[in-house]
């Protein structure tokens, strides 16, 4: 058992971003964008570069969501709302791998990650204490 517990967050509005990351298709549809943008992307030269000045922008978001919808998982309006910074980040996250492999993941992914911030916030109040 952990020393602090950082419980799932078991929102029922995260249904259309869960289903999209357990069909894969955020995933796909990054790895698609990569192979099609690779001149685009080529200007990012390191991992840092990209994570400051790449941003998933609304034609990118709205084409995933194309991409969710011809693969079976219908368009949620409310659910793209709620869970909007979850997809970006995790979009980018991927996006990111494509490119630089789990140096240009974890980085980005972290970002959403509850239990690893709460870990570094603990980290860092015991630091100042």
């Amino acid at each position: 058992m952990p020393d602090v517990f950082i419980p799932l967050d078991k929102n029922e509005n995260l249904v259309y971003f869960n289903k999209l990351n357990r069909e894969d298709l955020i995933y796909s549809y990054a790895f698609n964008y990569v192979d099609n943008n690779r001149g685009k992307l080529s200007r990012f030269e390191n991992v840092e570069e990209f994570n400051k000045d790449f941003s998933i922008t609304p034609v990118i978001l709205n084409e995933l969501i194309a991409f969710a919808e011809e693969n079976g998982v219908p368009k949620n309006a409310e659910g793209v709302s709620f869970a909007k910074n979850k997809i970006e980040i995790l979009l980018k996250a991927y996006i990111g791998r494509n490119l630089f492999d789990d140096e240009g993941f974890y980085p980005i992914y972290l970002a959403m990650d509850s239990a690893f911030n709460k870990s570094i916030q603990i980290l860092r109040e015991d630091l100042v204490q």
